[in-house]
């Protein structure tokens, strides 16, 4: 665990987008607390060794940081999609016979094209619309003007997987949801599930009693009984996205976390082992304006809708629901591993 919480801790930093020295000094104990103890992945046997480039360059991260500025987030994934450019699209053209020497050509042509390209891009903006006609050379921009317009273009942002994929789908959820702060699929996986099947597979064996203890409380003025039966029917989801706030010393961006709640479920193929299930631990603040900065952890076991009719009459919540099944407070903290113990509440 010594070793894990070295490499979290280095991994945590790296992303920071401005260092202080204490902070570099901060990387090199993680790192060095991640080798002084990744021996016992090899006495275990997970191991054979530790030859791998990755954890070697990590060594030369702190003085990298120091020379040409932050990591600012940058992840050594980012160059895999050039596995996909120069090798996948080159083989899928190719006739699968020869084909080294097709997906070679394929690739100087494909270079080709993108010179041609950018030649036809320079040549377009190069021409004035009134190059032909002798226009006004007072028109005509000042030298002022194409410095600010290409400082302009130097200092456009570069479009990134974040800027690209990322940003559009958080855009798109911050211009639906104004107020609300998660998001849910807009078709429900698991419609009109059977209660007892929730409690047997998502191991939540009070979830009746807790389910008609928070509509009691909800709807305290309701005309009749609040009472569920085994099999009454909800709406359930897979996971939920929670937009989180930004974190300034790694992003000014805001982000949104999947937190999943799946039982195990057996696979499409009989050769295949089931799909374990997945309950996400969460850190959940029960009362915004008492929240001292811990808040209480707990284990998402379901994310549920009441349908909109079919249960309880005309009773009806706002928003998404979730069982879950909490921790005790955060107070046992273990010094050695900086982390808090965990323990059910009965």
């Amino acid at each position: 665990m010594l070793a894990v919480r070295g490499i979290l801790d280095f991994v945590y930093y790296a992303q920071y987008q401005s260092h202080t020295e204490d902070t570099l000094q901060k990387m090199d104990d993680a790192l060095k607390l991640f080798h002084q103890n990744k021996a016992v992945f090899v006495d275990l046997g997970h191991q054979t060794h530790f030859n791998i480039p990755k954890i070697h360059s990590m060594v030369h991260y702190t003085t990298s940081i120091r020379l040409f500025g932050s990591a600012d987030g940058f992840n050594t994934e980012l160059p895999k999609r050039l596995h996909i450019d120069l090798a996948k699209w080159a083989y899928r053209a190719s006739n699968k016979r020869d084909y080294v020497v097709q997906m070679t050509k394929w690739l100087c042509r494909q270079e080709s094209l993108h010179l041609q390209d950018l030649f036809l891009t320079w040549h377009q903006h190069s021409l004035t619309p009134d190059s032909d006609n002798g226009g006004d050379p007072d028109d005509a921009p000042s030298e002022s003007d194409s410095d600010s317009e290409n400082k302009a273009a130097v200092d456009a942002p570069i479009p990134t997987l974040h800027t690209d994929v990322s940003m559009r789908q958080l855009n798109r959820f911050i211009m639906i949801n104004k107020i609300r702060g998660y998001y849910l699929p807009s078709s429900c996986p698991l419609p009109n599930t059977p209660v007892s099947q929730v409690q047997e597979r998502y191991q939540a064996p009070l979830f009746i009693q807790s389910l008609e203890g928070y509509l009691r409380r909800t709807f305290p003025m309701a005309q009749q009984p609040i009472h569920i039966r085994p099999f009454d029917r909800i709406d359930i989801f897979k996971y939920i996205s929670i937009l989180g706030p930004s974190r300034p010393h790694m992003s000014d961006t805001k982000c949104l976390f999947k937190v999943r709640a799946s039982p195990e479920s057996p696979p499409c193929d009989p050769r295949k082992k089931p799909t374990p299930a997945i309950f996400d631990t969460a850190l959940v603040v029960e009362d915004p304006e008492q929240f001292t900065g811990n808040g209480v952890a707990g284990q998402i076991k379901v994310v549920f809708k009441l349908p909109p009719s079919g249960l309880l009459g005309n009773l009806k919540t706002r928003h998404a629901l979730a069982y879950i099944h909490w921790f005790r407070p955060l107070q046992s903290f273990d010094d050695p591993m900086r982390m808090f113990r965990l323990t059910r509440s009965s």
